[in-house]
């Protein structure tokens, strides 16, 4: 897991950056937003036909062992797929690639992320919003898990088969979800009159929704805390599309890709970071017995909520 997180953290900054490179090729940068989001969309898709196949083999092996494997193959055909890309999605490349020259890069980088006051403001933002979605986001299995026990539902099949088939219908209509959020992420800034705006009016829908999950969490009405754990997925698919072009907005084309993988290498971080608070503070809310013990989840997410909206502007 620790070298699928570092490759992924420069997959995901390299492939963001080819598609801005693309625009800019295509002159169509101002669509940056719709586009990054269509693609994204595609992933989602993707990832909801993928939590179908993955549910059926847990059905029929009874082990979540064979996931991992089968999960090579499409892998491969991303490798085959990356080797087709046309050359200028490189972007300007200066000489020789060395690895000095990837460190100077990475330190030049470092450096103007410090000196830009809203590219700072961005990485922060990120770590906040993804560091607490990303932490949360993991609850919702075992408060899926906790609701299929309870239902009378395939009750003939053993617990392990009969999880599968709830949390693939849950995770199958909550990537369909995500994928729609996603392509119709460009909207909200059009609507909202730009981005940062567009951005703040995602933050504020999720404080409301943090607020109402975490008063729901501790009433443990599992149900209804099922609905409002994709409604933060939406709003996750709303909000991502909009930070990377608010990011690609303020970062030279020679440094996005490095932008955007830090950017993705902080909210690991700030993920790492909050995650085990927040497994103390559930842990410590079930031995309390202060409600249900999921309730810190959502708590947490909206106090960030209200801290970002309470200093948004103070900082320009």
């Amino acid at each position: 897991m620790f070298f699928f997180a570092i490759g992924e953290a420069f997959r995901t900054g390299t492939h963001k950056a080819m598609i801005f490179t693309w625009l800019r090729l295509q002159d169509r940068l101002d669509e940056k937003t719709r586009v990054y989001g269509f693609t994204r969309s595609w992933s989602q898709l993707g990832s909801a036909f993928s939590v179908i196949i993955a549910a059926l083999f847990v059905i029929v092996t009874e082990s979540y062992s064979a996931v991992f494997y089968l999960s090579i193959a499409p892998y491969v055909l991303g490798i085959v797929n990356f080797m087709q890309y046309p050359p200028e999605l490189e972007g300007k490349i200066q000489g020789k690639v060395t690895l000095r020259g990837v460190f100077d890069n990475l330190w030049s980088t470092l450096k103007m992320l410090l000196r830009i006051q809203h590219l700072r403001r961005l990485i922060l933002e990120s770590m906040a919003f993804e560091g607490v979605f990303n932490a949360a986001k993991d609850y919702l299995q075992p408060v899926i898990k906790g609701m299929a026990l309870a239902l009378p539902l395939f009750v003939y099949m053993e617990d392990t088969r009969r999880g599968a088939i709830i949390v693939g219908v849950v995770y199958f209509i909550l990537h369909l979800l995500s994928a729609w959020a996603s392509r119709k992420s460009h909207r909200i800034t059009q609507h909202a009159g730009g981005e940062e705006q567009g951005a703040m009016n995602i933050w504020k829908s999720s404080l409301v929704i943090y607020f109402l999950l975490a008063l729901i969490l501790y009433m443990k009405w599992y149900y209804l805390a099922v609905i409002g754990f994709i409604l933060l997925y939406v709003m996750q698919n709303l909000w991502r599309p909009i930070l990377i072009s608010r990011f690609d907005a303020y970062a030279s084309e020679t440094h996005g890709a490095t932008v955007l993988s830090i950017e993705s290498q902080a909210k690991s971080s700030s993920t790492a970071l909050v995650a085990p608070l927040l497994g103390i503070a559930v842990d410590f809310v079930t031995t309390g017995g202060f409600g249900g013990g999921f309730w810190p989840v959502a708590a947490a997410g909206a106090l960030v909520a209200l801290i970002v909206l309470s200093t948004n502007g103070r900082s320009d």
